[in-house]
């Protein structure tokens, strides 16, 4: 995930205009003294400005938003159960000139790479019930930490967070045997219920003949 696609050196023409930026493409144009300048959204540097600013170097920034995705089963705090998180990070450049002096063009690798250790390791931290809690921490994470503070000084921001955890497969699989369990052994206590009710019935059946001398219905109950 590089923001900064091309670097070159700045040849003064003429004849031929700078070229034009566009919406998903900016230019940064650097002198020698470090000083840097943008044109984004369309616009273009004059002639006279790419000689007066004596620009050496220009940088061309995609402005595109990009996703970083991240899908895992992660330990929780309870012993054996396991989280799966799905993190769909939406990042953009808004200032392609701080992106450039800074050089912080593969950013979205560094997010990309130290991302599985931070997710991991504050996974221990919630237990396998609290699964909308950890969701709620890693969203505010990326959008109140100090990471954040860190994008906006590199000219990053962070646009969506689309967090969803639940249980890892093999957990789900687990509840969902007990659930049957507890299914079959509340049918088995209403059926247990049935075969009572019934039996008292046919009891008081047998004990009303019994008393009125309808001993053949009795013994056929």
């Amino acid at each position: 995930m590089h923001f900064i696609k091309d670097v070159k050196d700045v040849k003064f023409s003429f004849l031929e205009k700078p070229p034009a930026s566009t919406m998903t493409y900016a230019f940064v144009y650097v002198n020698n003294h470090n000083e840097y300048f943008a044109v984004k959204n369309g616009e273009r540097l004059s002639r006279s400005e790419l000689r007066i600013g004596k620009y050496k170097r220009v940088y061309t920034v995609n402005m595109q938003q990009q996703t970083i995705t991240y899908k895992e089963e992660v330990p929780s705090a309870t012993r054996g159960r396991r989280f799966s998180v799905n993190l769909f990070i939406d990042i953009a450049v808004e200032h392609p000139e701080r992106l450039v002096e800074q050089n912080a063009g593969e950013f979205g690798h560094i997010i990309n790479n130290n991302l599985p250790f931070w997710v991991e390791s504050e996974a221990r931290f919630f237990p396998i019930e609290e699964e909308l809690s950890f969701a709620r921490h890693i969203e505010e994470f990326f959008l109140t930490s100090p990471l954040v503070k860190v994008l906006r000084e590199a000219g990053i921001v962070v646009r969506n967070i689309r967090v969803l955890i639940r249980q890892g497969i093999r957990d789900q699989r687990h509840d969902e045997a007990i659930a049957d369990l507890d299914r079959n052994a509340e049918l088995s206590a209403y059926q247990e219920a049935l075969d009572l009710e019934e039996a008292r019935r046919i009891s008081a059946s047998i004990k009303e003949a019994l008393q009125a001398g309808d001993f053949i219905t009795a013994g056929k109950l």
